[in-house]
C-alpha cells in the first residue's frame, strides 16, 4: 500500500488535498505545520519543500509539493511525469 503523510497548516490552500484524500479515503498521516513558529522554514521543512511553502504530499516518501506551469522546478520532466502518474495510480487505488 502507497504511503502518505500530508503537511497542513490550517486555515491555508492545504484544505484542498486534504479533502481529496478523505474523500478517495486513503489512509494518510497528516503533519502540522505551524506558520506562526516559523515551522515551514525549518531546515527540516525546507529538505521537504525548499520553497517552504504547503501543502506537501509525501508519496512513499518522495515529497511532491505544488508546481507552478510557468515557473521551472528543480525535478526534471521526466520526474514531474513520473511524480504525476504516482498520484494518478494512488487515487485510482484508493477511489
Amino acid at each position: 500500500m502507497t504511503a502518505l503523510t500530508l503537511y497542513f497548516a490550517p486555515d491555508s490552500c492545504a484544505r484542498v488535498p486534504l479533502i481529496a484524500l478523505e474523500e478517495i479515503g486513503a489512509p494518510y498521516r497528516i503533519e502540522v505545520v505551524a506558520f506562526m513558529s516559523g515551522q515551514h522554514r525549518s531546515a527540516e521543512y525546507l529538505a521537504l519543500n525548499p520553497k517552504g511553502k504547503v501543502p506537501t504530499l509525501v508519496v512513499d516518501g518522495e515529497p511532491l509539493s505544488e508546481k507552478s506551469p510557468s515557473s521551472p522546478g528543480s525535478q526534471s520532466a521526466s520526474r514531474r511525469r513520473i511524480s504525476s502518474l504516482h498520484l494518478r495510480t494512488v487515487f485510482r487505488e484508493h477511489g
